[in-house]
């Protein structure tokens, strides 16, 4: 069969990504957009984005350094939320960071923290103590 000079059918879309989309990836990626939604964005087809990936080592490094910050941001703020005292959190981070594992007692140790138990004796002392004050 002969290949015809002029195919029928719609054309690719742009063959090529231009300086200005790659600089717009990083913020696509980090926005965790999938590939077919920057691929959307971007109006170039599937063949394109994916070859540019391959060829072009620089939108492949684009692409990756938005994933990175996102994740950098989520742990810095999962620390600052941590530092707050938000118990979950501080759990999470030790199971996922320090290979720490808890049971139930030890969750509600740190939930609940135990109480100074003072017996009768010295309670009465401490109220005739207050009483005598007055």
């Amino acid at each position: 069969m002969r290949r015809s000079n002029n195919p029928k059918g719609r054309p690719r879309s742009k063959s090529i990504l231009a300086e200005s989309e790659i600089n717009e990836l990083l913020p696509l990626s980090f926005l965790s957009f999938s590939n077919e939604a920057i691929i959307e964005y971007l109006g170039v087809s599937n063949d394109t984005f994916y070859q540019r990936i391959i060829n072009q080592p620089a939108v492949q490094k684009v692409l990756q350094d938005g994933i990175a910050l996102r994740h950098t941001i989520i742990r810095i703020k999962q620390m600052e939320v941590a530092m707050n005292g938000n118990v979950q959190m501080l759990i999470h981070l030790g199971k996922s960071e320090l290979g720490q594992i808890y049971n139930k007692e030890s969750i509600q140790e740190i939930q609940q923290p135990e109480r100074t138990k003072i017996d009768d004796i010295t309670l009465r002392a401490i109220a005739k103590n207050i009483f005598q004050e007055k």
